[in-house]
């Protein structure tokens, strides 16, 4: 759509689906559509609190105007009462991926690699742009690159956006590494991003934001225990450890829930208060399940963000995030174990449900991923066992494990060795 001023969608800032199926202590509620920890798992009173507690926005687009705007991180939520200079374009998410050169989800890093960076933008347009640039620096490192894009087409009535990308080498002597805090120096860096936009009627229009973010590399490592190590009186199996930046190291924290049953009334100075009290008393890393089980848990230096609590934030201003988390993970030098939010629930893996989640968890993992702090993701909580505890008992037990057995095929061996 063109035009002096086009509304182009409605946006509504949040983290995720509410949930179907919900468990509680000796009691399965199949009605309500709300995460699992308001229904009293183990830690906390029943509330069930509703409505929207994130903001929302009309977004509204310009024709171009051959100006300048600077803006927050992508998706940028505005302040009450603050408004943002109008725009052609809209930038729905932004995501920063930093690996290693060769590096993927099934081949280890090599650590003397170059870096990779990986900005990936969804754009919402106006109109059509003839030309298009992406402009990748990083101030403190005094380096900087133009990157020639795809480009820009209107996005129309049907809310389409475009995607740009860029790949940016980097030796790996130019960036200090991050590390959690007992280990050395939660080192960040701004990336700064400008985009610019060439119109058919020769104007520029550039919008450029800045974007928190580390480099490091982080490993679950799973293998066999060696012969030497069995014969020095290590029990034979399987290692289950974390490296960061190409060493072990012992992963010393707790479990966290959400902050506040009632999400509005969670703020920046508690939470930071928490994660600042994990930091004094040791703790590298954090896996955010149920503060009780403090005994329990096995992790020591890193959180956990339990699959039955919500998406944690990156910022007040980014995507409605009401207060801070991964960000200050990032500053103090704590990881972060991270999970989808699905837990103790029986999911039916159809199209329907696959569809709706997509765009959460992709939304999600783009806008964490830039945050070093962010250790890992994980599917869920609990889902397993409870697949299989039902499989002989419930009646169609067995179409759910052999749903979930379409994704882990593995989950079948006990069952039938039963």
């Amino acid at each position: 759509m063109t035009g002096s001023s086009t509304s182009i969608r409605v946006s509504v800032n949040g983290y995720g689906r509410s949930h179907q199926i919900l468990v509680g202590i000796g009691f399965v509620v199949y009605s309500l559509t709300k995460r699992p920890l308001i229904v009293c798992i183990l830690q906390g009173p029943a509330f069930v609190p509703s409505g929207i507690h994130k903001p929302a926005y009309f977004v509204t687009l310009t024709s171009p105007t051959g100006k300048h705007q600077t803006i927050g991180t992508p998706p940028i939520s505005p302040a009450l009462g603050e408004t943002v200079a109008p725009s052609p374009v809209f930038i729905e998410e932004n995501s920063v991926d930093i690996y290693k050169l060769g590096q993927s989800f099934s081949i280890a890093p090599r650590e003397d690699a170059d870096w990779v960076v990986n900005v990936t933008l969804s754009v919402h347009s106006s109109t059509d742009f003839r030309a298009a640039s992406l402009t990748l620096a990083f101030p403190e490192l005094k380096i900087n690159k133009t990157f020639r894009t795809s480009t820009i087409r209107a996005s129309g009535s049907g809310g389409g956006a475009n995607w740009i990308n860029a790949v940016w080498k980097i030796p790996d002597s130019v960036p200090k590494r991050w590390f959690p805090h007992n280990l050395g120096t939660p080192q960040l860096y701004n990336l700064s991003t400008e985009l610019s936009l060439e119109s058919e009627s020769d104007t520029v229009d550039t919008i450029s934001f800045n974007t928190r973010t580390g480099f490091r590399t982080t490993q679950l490592i799973q293998s066999a225990y060696s012969d030497e190590q069995v014969r020095s009186g290590i029990t034979a199996g399987d290692n289950w450890h974390f490296n960061i930046n190409g060493k072990a190291f012992y992963a010393l924290g707790t479990n966290i829930i959400p902050f506040d049953p009632f999400y509005a009334r969670t703020t920046v100075e508690s939470v930071r208060w928490v994660l600042e009290s994990a930091v004094k008393s040791g703790q590298n890393m954090v896996r955010a399940i149920l503060l009780q089980r403090l005994t329990y848990t096995f992790i020591y230096s890193k959180l956990r963000i339990w699959g039955g609590g919500t998406y944690q934030p990156s910022h007040p201003s980014i995507a409605g995030g009401v207060y801070d988390f991964y960000s200050i993970c990032d500053e103090l030098g704590i990881l972060a174990w991270s999970e989808l939010i699905f837990s103790d629930s029986l999911y039916p893996i159809n199209d329907f449900l696959l569809e709706s989640i997509e765009p959460e968890i992709r939304q999600n993992v783009r806008r964490v991923n830039r945050h070093p702090s962010n250790a890992q993701w994980a599917g869920g909580n609990e889902i397993e066992g409870i697949v299989l505890n039902a499989a002989p008992l419930l009646e169609n037990g067995t179409h759910y494990l052999d749903e979930v057995c379409l994704l882990q095929p593995c989950l079948s061996v006990p069952v039938m060795n039963a």
